[in-house]
């Protein structure tokens, strides 16, 4: 698995191009295994070494050792480590968001540099069977623990405790933990689309809008519910029909050749025809993966097209400041024909 996604990799570099520097983490995670918080990483054309200090030799050996050359080293020779594994690399690329301006000063003096950025999170787009299952259950355990949660609302808990219990029930699941803070918003503060839990306590006749996602295996999930906790105001209702169908149409038209940007228009489009405006608030979507947010987002400038072995949130949302919000999200992977919810089925 590793070695066909170096090779994925190594495709995508031009004619002229040698090898590719990989410093961020979660990249280097997903090419050669390694969980460390240290690390570099050169995917040459024939070869790739990973250099970490030593507080990581052994565990990058046991992780690593059969995708890449592993060396540990202090962090002030680690570039000469990779110099002298990758001494005819003519050019080698790196990506600038990614590379202090002191790094690369460092590597100038040792090769002919290019930048080119997002390489390896372009080849984390499609991902692979074992991936959507660990996303898969990612999903379930956040949809089931956040019924848990749902179903702890008699003592009136605050926002930060159902935040807290939300944690507890995804590890309580087998997760290995929250994919991100998870996000809880009642009554009027759900009109604030990323608002920080309070002590805020959610009663009856609240709307509850919980933005919440499970971790497994480094893989994460991201879901967003919104209900009204006991009795239902109309207005309530009302918006988060209008959610719901905006969610479900989007989802609907989700497939491979379909633009992100496509999704995107079709969730507005139906939010307006219900009288909301359908605003540029937020993006109504994002691929996910290692990361919770990954490009590229669904918005009116996205002009990818999906393919299968996507997996992206649809989320349109409707807030009304100082009033009311709501948020629909469900994480979604894209298949050969159309596309299936990943989050739609809870575990346990």
């Amino acid at each position: 698995m590793t070695a066909a996604r170096r090779a994925a990799l190594r495709a995508l570099l031009p004619t002229g191009v040698d090898g590719l520097l990989v410093t961020d983490l979660v990249n280097i995670r997903y090419l050669t295994g390694f969980t460390g918080s240290a690390g570099l990483l050169v995917v040459g054309a024939d070869s790739a070494t990973l250099v970490t200090d030593e507080r990581y030799g052994e565990q990058a050996s046991a992780q690593s050792g059969a995708y890449a050359d592993v060396v540990a080293a202090v962090p002030s020779s680690q570039l000469d480590v990779l110099a002298s594994a990758f001494g005819s690399v003519r050019c080698l690329y790196f990506d600038p968001e990614q590379v202090s301006v002191d790094l690369h000063d460092r590597l100038s003096a040792s090769f002919t540099t290019e930048r080119r950025g997002g390489l390896v999170e372009l080849a984390r787009r499609v991902k692979g069977d074992a991936e959507v299952e660990r996303m898969r259950m990612a999903a379930r355990i956040a949809v089931a623990a956040h019924r848990r949660v749902l179903e702890s609302l008699d003592d009136e808990p605050t926002e930060a405790e159902l935040a807290h219990r939300f944690a507890e029930a995804v590890r309580d699941l087998g997760a290995d933990g929250v994919a991100f803070p998870t996000i809880v918003a009642a009554g009027s503060r759900a009109s604030m689309p990323h608002a920080a839990p309070t002590d805020r306590r959610v009663r009856d006749g609240d709307l509850l809008l919980m933005d919440f996602g499970a971790m497994v295996d480094g893989y994460v999930s991201d879901v967003t519910r919104t209900v009204v906790v006991g009795g239902s105001p109309a207005e309530a209702d009302r918006l988060i029909a209008a959610v719901t169908e905006a969610h479900d149409a989007g989802i609907a038209l989700a497939a491979p050749g379909v633009t992100h940007a496509d999704v995107d228009a079709e969730c507005r489009r139906v939010l307006r025809s219900h009288g909301y405006d359908g605003g540029p608030t937020h993006p109504f979507g994002h691929q996910l993966g290692l990361r919770i947010h990954e490009r590229p987002f669904l918005m009116a400038t996205a002009t990818e097209v999906f393919e299968p072995g996507n997996v992206v949130t649809v989320e349109p949302g409707v807030y009304l400041p100082g009033s009311i919000g709501c948020r629909v999200e469900d994480t979604v992977l894209i298949t050969e024909t159309g596309s299936e919810i990943l989050s739609a089925v809870s575990a346990g």
